[in-house]
């Protein structure tokens, strides 16, 4: 039987290398407090990998280089206005699906 837990990850406002153990699953990100936090299921007994997450500003230009997917994560709105995007940078090749059925965007 596995067992799994949540996690919590603090986000900065720009790129994130995230030390997670491999095949979480991230639910998603929002704000706690003040402070951008992204949630993942993960297996804690497995090894640790690094993934990225970017943060992107509504209207603030951004390039996908053709070798990167920018996978969705969710859209997170702070009190005063501002509004931010959560991507994970994958390379090609490297796509996380998961679910066996998952087909990536």
């Amino acid at each position: 039987m596995k067992s799994f837990q949540i996690w919590k990850f603090v986000l900065n406002d720009d790129v994130n290398r995230l030390e997670m153990p491999a095949g979480a699953m991230v639910l998603r990100a929002e704000l706690q407090g003040d402070t951008l936090c992204l949630w993942a299921q993960v297996e804690p007994t497995m090894k640790t990998e690094t993934r990225e997450f970017h943060v992107f500003y509504t209207g603030a230009p951004f390039h996908q280089p053709d070798n990167v997917l920018y996978s969705y994560i969710g859209t997170v709105f702070y009190t005063g206005g501002i509004v931010v995007h959560v991507y994970e940078y994958l390379k090609i090749g490297e796509v996380r699906l998961e679910e066996e059925n998952d087909i990536p965007f």
